[in-house]
């Protein structure tokens, strides 16, 4: 699948995560919602394409096992590594305190694209997980918001697996590699 497939498959994925989860047709009509987000959807399909790209190249389409999204907000990226990589199981972290206006959409969606959701502050706490318990770990506009510190994380959890992020990489290019995550922007081989 190339880049144009993936941000053609992960751009309705983006619109209806936000159409649902955020801004209802009892909120703002379609028609509002139509007009007013024309366009806006760009950055987060190419961040959201780029990173997915990456994974895809290094796992492989039929890749399976165990996924996390570190920092899966309205699930732009994890719903559709869900979608695009089907047989790896996906679960979503995000912060505890994160208030979502239509919870019940949120739950329905993990549901549907059979993801399973963990709330923890990863600024303050370990994650509940083994070490190398994922083939992939992504994340995407995080990196930035954690402490240098708890930037360490992406090696606690990914030892042996793929790491796959966006942006961030260029501010804590540093951390990162001294963490065990040595790619580019994106998705690197960490070993098997």
């Amino acid at each position: 699948m190339n880049r144009a497939e993936i941000e053609k498959a992960v751009e309705p994925i983006i619109r209806r995560s936000l159409r649902e989860l955020e801004y209802t047709p009892e909120d703002v009509p379609d028609a509002d919602f139509a007009v007013h987000t024309d366009g806006m959807f760009r950055p987060d399909v190419r961040r959201v394409s780029m990173i997915l790209s990456m994974a895809l190249s290094v796992l492989g389409p039929d890749a399976s096992g165990e996924g996390l999204e570190v920092g899966c907000a309205f699930g732009y990226l994890l719903f559709s590594a869900a979608a695009l990589l089907p047989q790896i199981r996906w679960t979503g972290v995000d912060t505890p305190g994160r208030t979502y206006r239509h919870r019940d959409a949120y739950d329905k969606a993990f549901r549907e694209y059979n993801c399973r959701f963990v709330a923890a502050d990863i600024c303050k706490e370990p994650l509940p997980f083994a070490d190398g318990q994922f083939l992939v770990v992504t994340f995407s506009e995080v990196l930035e918001h954690l402490p240098v510190e708890r930037v360490s994380f992406v090696r606690h959890w990914s030892a042996g697996c793929d790491c796959c992020g966006a942006r961030a990489y260029w501010q804590f290019r540093k951390s990162i590699r001294q963490s065990g995550c040595l790619g580019t922007s994106g998705c690197t081989r960490l070993r098997r």
